[in-house]
């Protein structure tokens, strides 16, 4: 898996995604996540174009990624989901509670 972060503003930072997030990815992703929610919370879209397959820890990930960054005012928007990941989203009844986006620049219109 590849994470590629990239400043979109002063308070908002894209998180690119490339690979499959399973248990055996999802803590480097909670660890880089981690790194820019505690130490420079700014809001957060999170760019899975490029990812194919997640599992519950993957979800896992987000979930607490917006739990911290709620704390703290701040969003996580998620953009670009596959088919297959928005499906997984809906079964877990995710996109209840995270914000969803067709494309980063849709995304950020959610930011306020």
């Amino acid at each position: 898996m590849e994470v590629e972060v990239k400043k979109r503003t002063a308070s908002v930072n894209v998180v690119k995604i490339k690979g499959e997030i399973d248990l055996y990815q999802s803590s480097f992703l909670r660890q880089k996540l981690s790194a820019y929610v505690d130490d420079r919370p700014t809001h957060l879209i999170i760019n899975l174009k490029d990812v194919d397959y997640i599992d519950s820890s993957g979800l896992a990930v987000f979930i607490e990624a917006f739990q911290k960054l709620r704390t703290k005012k701040k969003q996580i928007v998620l953009c670009a989901l596959q088919k297959r990941i928005q499906e997984i989203l809906s079964l877990a009844r995710l996109n209840e509670i995270l914000t969803v986006a067709d494309t980063e620049q849709h995304a950020a219109r959610f930011i306020k």
